[in-house]
């Protein structure tokens, strides 16, 4: 060999050497850029959960200065009120003891288990997680051996696989779901509407992944594919499609030459990608689906990506084929470039929601429903109890207005007018010429008769106007006519007995004037006065004769007077009586009610009390869902 070709051969070696390491650069960039993005969505997580850590912490110390608190100590006696009253106010207050000491119980419960979720939603968000789906023996295996660095043991088995669950593989933070085929055949325990166990076990991965991929194969492609893609769009989840070129290079130097590689990309693919939406889509859903499809070669992503794989490496020392010229011709870099913009872009944004969601859901879930069920309280309750007693108390101040002061007296007066006629008694006592004994006797019973008979009614009135108030009270506050039978009696100076005392002042005036016309009989100057004594005794005199022929009418008027004075008398005496027997009656319930208003109202405080942290709570986990909202 001369010189110059030697040197021609170490310069063609030099070249091809540079070239591979060339090669190399694209994808140990990418696959650099990959592991970043797996590693900044853990490291997303992990910031996101001490954030919401200090915000928990936030909320507890808020929710914590409940247990400070307490339900003021209230009388448990409560004089004045009925049994029924009594047991409706413990009942009221065994409720809200019940709410108040339930929120500190729940409060310590519910965020010892907002802790654990938090810690678990952590731990799984750290990883990202992606499901295949596609029928069987479409290159699901294949991919997935790909994207986790496999050995290859897995692939092809597909149609084997008899199990109802997902397999399960990992690499780094990233892991994987193999599902079962579509429309499998061993698909057991079937529903209604066609779906088996393993479809269930896939829908549930689905629900919980961060991406969903669906592989297909250029070869065929099914209805039930077609439907199975649908599905997943329609579910709302981030997804994209694996179309799978058929192409062999078993034998590479003839697939080379054949130019089967320039066939890996979407123009190539345009044919199948428009037959892949079909009429399954609507326009929008069809521009996502197309938007989201990467043309691949599943086996030369798994050749460029395997490890400790004999066939691998015999493909390799027979072809001369570099690794980095497989990943090319796989286009398995748009995938896993497409996963790491999905990963950095939406990926690390949806773990900060995901773990703020569980935050604001249990947190404040917790805060709304007990603020709202103490709300309810207040107002179902307590307002509403407050609300009837102040009514009643109104009512009781109403109450007072009628039968007391003048408007008893009035009332009284008139029922008794209508039982007593004392120009009736006064006639019949005149006409039948009864002395003083006898028209005593008569008045007495007259007027026993008719205020009993007034009191029986005002008694009875008096009772249906408490019993409409006070409907739970009305054993406490019974109307006491007792108090009203002690009527004083007729005065001892009757009609006669004042006839009697003007005859004995008559006879005086008399005598005092004939002692002193003796006196000064022989006086000049008493003349005078004799002579005014004189006329004052002419109309004295005067004055005796017409009141002996005085008519009967004037005197029947003169003794209805007397009557209707004493009459007067004892109706003072009679609404004296009601009014402190009124006042005895309502005066300890108008007291208790106030009491009771008050002890609610110290109740109201304190579960107000509650609510305002709750508010406070709220006020912070808000933050939260806007920040959440705006991420």
């Amino acid at each position: 060999m001369s010189r110059l070709e030697t040197l021609d051969l170490a310069f063609e070696k030099w070249r091809i050497a540079s070239d591979d390491i060339g090669n190399l650069v694209a994808p140990l960039k990418e696959l650099s850029a990959f592991c970043m993005a797996l590693g900044q969505c853990k490291q997303a997580a992990e910031d996101e959960f001490a954030s919401i850590s200090g915000r928990v912490d936030e909320v507890k110390a808020i929710g914590d200065e409940v247990s400070g608190m307490a339900l003021p100590e209230l009388d448990e006696d409560m004089p004045g009120l009925t049994a029924d009253e009594k047991d409706r106010c413990k009942a009221l207050r065994d409720e809200a003891r019940k709410l108040f000491e339930g929120f500190k119980s729940e409060f310590k419960d519910e965020f010892a288990s907002l802790g654990k979720d938090l810690d678990k939603i952590t731990q799984e968000s750290a990883d990202f997680k992606v499901v295949l789906f596609g029928r069987t023996q479409v290159g699901k295996s294949t991919i997935r051996e790909a994207l986790t660095c496999g050995d290859g043991a897995t692939i092809g088995h597909g149609s084997s696989s008899t199990t109802t669950t997902c397999h399960e593989y990992t690499w780094r933070n990233l892991h994987v779901w193999d599902t079962p085929g579509i429309d499998s055949r061993k698909d057991t325990n079937r529903d209604v509407t066609g779906v088996g166990d393993e479809e269930r076990a896939a829908n549930e991965k689905l629900e919980t992944a961060d991406m969903a991929v669906f592989v297909c194969k250029t070869d065929s492609l099914e209805s039930k594919e077609r439907q199975r893609l649908a599905q997943i769009v329609a579910s709302g989840r981030p997804f994209v499609v694996l179309v799978n070129v058929v192409a062999s290079f078993t034998d590479y130097t003839n697939f080379k030459k054949r130019r089967m590689d320039r066939k890996i990309n979407r123009e190539a693919q345009r044919e199948f990608i428009d037959d892949l939406v079909g009429e399954r889509f609507s326009p929008a859903e069809a521009g996502t689906v197309k938007a989201n499809l990467i043309p691949i070669h599943a086996l030369a992503c798994f050749y460029s990506r395997a490890r400790n794989c004999e066939a691998v490496d015999a493909f390799y020392a027979k072809y001369g084929v570099t690794r980095a010229e497989l990943y090319r011709l796989s286009n398995f870099g748009e995938f896993r470039q497409y996963l790491m913009r999905f990963i950095c872009e939406e990926g690390c944004m949806e773990r900060r929601k995901t773990i703020d969601r569980v935050f604001v859901e249990k947190a404040g879930g917790f805060f709304n429903a007990k603020g709202s069920e103490i709300r309810r309280f207040i107002e179902d309750k307590i307002d509403k109890d407050v609300a009837v007693v102040r009514k009643t108390r109104k009512a009781i101040a109403d109450k007072k207005c009628r039968w007391t002061g003048k408007a008893l007296r009035v009332k009284l007066s008139t029922l008794i007018s209508l039982e007593i006629n004392t120009s009736a008694i006064a006639t019949k006592c005149i006409e039948n010429g009864y002395g003083k004994n006898r028209i005593k006797s008569e008045w007495a019973n007259c007027l026993k008769r008719g205020v009993e008979k007034s009191q029986a009614i005002l008694s009875e009135d008096f009772q249906n106007d408490l019993d409409r108030t006070f409907e739970n009270m009305a054993d406490a506050l019974k109307f006491n006519a007792d108090a009203f039978a002690r009527i004083s009696d007729v005065e001892e100076k009757g009609v006669d007995g004042r006839k009697v005392t003007k005859w004995v002042k008559r006879l005086a005036s008399l005598g005092g004037f004939g002692l002193f016309v003796a006196a000064n009989w022989w006086n000049p100057g008493g003349w005078v006065v004799i002579a005014a004594w004189a006329l004052a005794g002419v109309a004295f005199v005067l004055n005796w004769v017409v009141d002996l022929f005085r008519s009967t009418d004037s005197k029947i008027q003169r003794l209805k007077e007397q009557f209707d004075e004493h009459l007067n008398k004892v109706c003072g005496e009679f609404c004296q009586k009601a009014e402190e027997s009124f006042m005895a009656a309502i005066g300890n319930a108008d007291i208790a009610l106030g009491r009771h208003v008050d002890e609610n109202m110290l109740l109201k405080e304190n579960l107000v009390g509650i609510i305002a942290v709750c508010e406070r709570a709220n006020a912070v986990v808000s933050e939260v869902e806007n920040r959440m909202n705006n991420h």
